[in-house]
């Protein structure tokens, strides 16, 4: 396998490894959304009016 080859290949991996961590940050993202959206809904009546 060539230098170039190599770094390709190299290339590849992080590639692949940059689209998991994407998704996962994704998925993490939709889920923080989630909670604080709960948190909101169940903190809401406790919140006096001005």
């Amino acid at each position: 396998m060539t230098n170039r080859e190599q770094t390709c290949t190299h290339c590849d991996e992080l590639a692949a490894e940059n689209e998991r961590l994407r998704q996962t940050a994704h998925v993490l993202l939709a889920a923080n959304q989630r909670l604080l959206d709960a948190i909101a809904v169940w903190t809401y009546p406790t919140i006096p009016n001005n």
